[in-house]
Order: C-alpha cells, then sequence, then structure tokens
C-alpha cells in the first residue's frame, strides 16, 4: 500500500500511475519565511539528488504543481541536482486565510525557497505560467540564475487584462467554470474507460482540493494573474532555450520566434508531435534538449 503525505488531499490515493504516486511519496512540505505573511509558508517540494553541475529548479504552470514534471524529474535528477517547487498559492504549498497571492509574493517566496534551499546558480526550467515566474526570477535575481529554459511560456500571450477588473461574483463563477469542467471531464473520462486521460485530470485537478484553493485563485485573478512586460524579457541576460510544441493549441507558437527575438543569447528547438505540455506529453525529448543545454 503507497504511503502519501498527510497534508495531500485525499483524492491522492486515488493515482495509479507509478510516477504520479512515485513523485508524491517524494513530495515534502517545509517552513519558508516570507516577510508578506506573520507565520512562515509550509512550502512543498521534491529533489532528486544528482551530482552535476548546474543544479536544476522547476517551475510548474497555472494551477498545477510539481506533478507535471513526475516524467522528466527522474530523467533529469540522475545527472544534476533537480528541485522541483510548488510556488506559493498552488500545488501543495499551504495557503493560508487573507494572504495575498500576486506575483510579488510569488517571487518573493521562490527567492525564500531558493536561499533556504539551494542557494547557488540554478538552471530554472519554466512551463507556462512558470515561463513567466521565471523569467521575472531571472531577471531580478540574477545572481540566483545561471541559464533558463522556457517551455509554451506565458509572456507574450497572458491573462487578459480585464481579468482584473470583473467583478468578484463573476470572478467566482469563472473560477466554479474551471473547476466543474475539469471535474466534468475526469467523470467522462472514467465512465467510457480511457484511464490515461483520467489520470491526466486528476493530477491536474488535485491541488483544487487543498484548503483555501478557491480564496487563492480568486486573489490571483483578482490581481490581474501573472503577467510580466515585453521589456522585462529583453532584459534576460543568461543563456536560454525555448521549447515549444509545433501543436500547441493553448499558447500560440508565433510567441516561441517572439522569445527568440527579444532574448538575445537564445535558441529555440520545436517539439515534434506535441501540444502545449512537452513535459507530460514527450518527457524523453524535453529532458533530453534541458540536459544537452546543461552542458553546454
Amino acid at each position: 500500500m503507497q504511503t502519501l503525505p498527510a497534508f495531500l488531499p485525499p483524492a491522492a490515493a486515488l493515482l495509479r500511475d507509478p510516477a504520479s504516486i512515485g513523485l508524491l511519496q517524494t513530495l515534502q512540505r517545509d517552513p519558508v519565511s516570507v516577510p508578506f505573511l506573520p507565520q512562515t509558508a509550509e512550502t512543498a517540494w521534491t529533489f532528486a539528488a544528482g551530482s552535476d553541475d548546474p543544479p536544476i529548479l522547476l517551475l510548474h504552470g497555472f494551477d498545477s504543481s510539481a506533478l507535471e514534471f513526475r516524467f522528466v524529474l527522474p530523467r533529469l535528477g540522475q545527472r544534476h541536482p533537480t528541485w522541483a517547487v510548488d510556488l506559493w498559492g498552488f500545488g501543495f504549498t499551504e495557503r493560508q486565510s487573507g494572504a495575498a497571492y500576486g506575483r510579488a509574493e510569488i517571487q518573493t517566496h521562490l527567492h525564500a525557497f531558493w536561499q533556504a534551499h539551494i542557494r547557488r546558480p540554478v538552471l530554472v526550467v519554466g512551463a507556462s505560467m512558470g515561463g513567466a515566474a521565471a523569467v521575472d526570477f531571472a531577471v531580478n535575481h540574477p545572481q540566483a540564475v545561471q541559464k533558463l529554459v522556457l517551455i509554451a511560456s506565458t509572456g507574450f500571450t497572458g491573462p487578459p487584462a480585464w481579468l482584473a477588473g470583473l467583478a468578484e461574483p463573476l470572478r467566482e463563477a469563472a473560477v466554479e467554470y474551471f473547476r466543474q469542467r475539469r471535474l466534468a471531464a475526469l467523470g467522462w473520462s472514467e465512465l467510457v474507460g480511457d484511464h490515461t486521460t483520467a489520470e491526466l485530470i486528476r493530477c491536474a485537478s488535485l491541488p483544487m482540493e487543498m484548503p483555501y484553493w478557491r480564496e487563492a485563485i480568486l486573489d490571483f485573478n483578482a490581481r490581474g494573474g501573472y503577467r510580466i512586460a515585453e521589456e522585462q524579457i529583453r532584459a534576460v541576460s543568461q543563456p536560454t532555450l525555448i521549447l515549444w510544441g509545433e501543436r500547441d493549441e493553448s499558447i500560440p507558437p508565433t510567441d516561441a520566434l517572439k522569445f527568440l527575438a527579444a532574448i538575445e543569447n537564445s535558441a529555440l528547438v520545436w517539439i515534434g508531435a506535441c501540444g502545449h505540455v512537452p513535459q507530460i506529453e514527450r518527457p524523453g525529448i524535453t529532458a533530453g534538449h534541458i540536459l544537452r543545454f546543461a552542458l553546454q
């Protein structure tokens, strides 16, 4: 019988994929001190103990968790010390009632985690919204970031500007609609026996079962989501690898060319037969590109 951390929601016990279960079994929470809270933030993270430089830090996308790296983290961790952390307000990191969950708090928390656990320059891998957070981190804390990998990153495409201006009832309705769509998709997948899709949706849905999930998402959206300016993208000085699925239907592949043009020391690799999440759809290819880039 699998033993999972006590802070995970009961639905975690329904997972069946060995990669999902294996990552959750290694997940831990430690207190991280941040100035915007009167007490520490119990922060969820996992680690694979490779020995080669540089160390690697994985940042997940919107309303996701370290689980989205369940297929690539073991591959990367065979060679490099590799951390995956759940960002403030997301994943299985503790949420606290009445706290702020904006971009500034996410960055402050991320830097505090780096100071507490890593304390040396890393190769930061950011997927989707995690890519925007990675750009932010690289520009604001250049001493902490040696290289950058952006996987289908937001930045040129981001949350709509009107998001922060929505009345609270509309924001609440949007969040509930988002939650119900996931639950409906999960129910349908189980009904028709599509266990692969059901496992994917269950992994993506687990954070919704955490305490104060709704409050954190509502506050995040009320603050406009995670938006970065083109000027900030152009300010990235670290060597950067851009990975993009050729069939990405969530963020236009043309954004990959914009990142390539904006970041001076960058290279773009297209991943064939792949959509928005190469780390799940093509984990071997994705990890291979990251490992080769780490050695350059």
